[in-house]
């Protein structure tokens, strides 16, 4: 997801003079990313590590699609430990969602409250809230949203401007 929002290079790792060795079947963390990680933070620049890659595959979940004038599909991105589900719909682009109406809809469960703080909601009250990364979360004060709507990480997410 860093890809749609920053400046980058994509490059194969193919020069294992920068792995440990042995490299093992299973552990690529341990053996490649993790000695690349700190060759590049030495110095060592990305062009030894490999050539540049430009027809690399992007996820299909990377952006919501707009599926209506007012409409937008997006997906779950995850589900923290708290119960709160984290969307694909980042704030930085619907600008104007604060001062507008609209909906977020999982599943059979809508809400179109935005809050800025967890303080500004009652105890089991669900809600929208622009978590850490600018991604829109919905969350329930004092509980879970993914508890109380039964989804799951992947699930379809429909954002709706009133």
């Amino acid at each position: 997801m860093v890809f749609s929002r920053e400046k980058h290079k994509i490059r194969l790792i193919s020069n294992d003079r920068y792995f440990l060795h042995p490299v093992s079947r299973t552990f690529h963390g341990r053996d490649i990313f993790a000695p690349v990680a700190a060759h590049l933070a030495a110095g060592v620049p990305p062009a030894r590590i490999g050539k540049l890659i430009s027809d690399y595959l992007r996820p299909g979940f990377e952006k919501p699609q707009r599926s209506g004038k007012h409409t937008w599909t997006g997906r779950i991105l995850k589900i923290d430990h708290f119960g709160n589900i984290v969307t694909n719909f980042h704030l930085e682009d619907f600008p104007d969602l604060e001062r507008h109406d609209f909906s977020i809809a999982i599943g059979a469960v809508e809400t179109g409250s935005l809050v800025r703080t967890y303080s500004e909601c009652a105890p089991g009250e669900l809600f929208v809230i622009a978590g850490s990364s600018g991604y829109l979360e919905v969350s329930v004060n004092q509980g879970s949203a993914a508890g109380r709507i039964g989804c799951q990480t992947g699930a379809s997410a429909e954002l709706t401007l009133l």
